[in-house]
């Protein structure tokens, strides 16, 4: 990778976390956390051993909150924390984040830490990052971090993906 972040983005559906699969295959020292779909169920997967956590509840229950029609486990977010400070700690050189969405841009879900590791990517020239971002949030993503565009490898998934 030319460049230290690479967003890949692109609309809701359109092969952004399978074109994320695809290239962090190839990689040997990646860690972090993809999000995959099984039926209706949509589950965090640590990236370096394979393990999985359900995001969403079907149902409002302690320990949940709801953001549209979505339902998200908060202890889904607090494992995917620990993951991903893991990941760092174990020396990973590139991190993924799949995906950085409404929720962060809000302040929940991942963003404190993402943020933290923003900042450490920044001093540390080892250090990678692939992160998802939906194409609706990529601006308001680049100006929360004052990245310049022309320091990031953007791939622009185009939405004509079938699965």
């Amino acid at each position: 990778m030319k460049n230290r972040i690479t967003i890949i983005t692109g609309p809701i559906r359109s092969g952004k976390t399978t074109h994320l699969e695809k290239l962090i295959s190839s990689f040997e020292s990646v860690g972090g956390i993809t999000q995959i779909s099984i039926g209706a169920k949509r589950f965090l997967q640590d990236i370096s051993s394979g393990e999985k956590v359900e995001l969403t509840s079907q149902n409002i229950e302690k320990g949940t909150f709801q953001i549209g029609k979505f339902i998200f486990r908060e202890s889904a977010f607090t494992w995917a924390k620990e993951k991903l400070k893991n990941s760092i700690k174990n020396g990973i050189k590139i991190i993924v984040i799949d995906e950085y969405g409404p929720l962060e841009l809000n302040g929940e879900g991942l963003e404190l830490l993402f943020s933290n590791i923003v900042k450490k990517m920044k001093s540390n020239f080892d250090l990678q990052l692939i992160v998802v971002v939906r194409d609706n949030l990529l601006d308001e993503f680049i100006n929360k971090f004052e990245l310049n565009k022309s320091d990031l490898n953007i791939e622009i998934m185009s939405g004509n993906f079938n699965r």
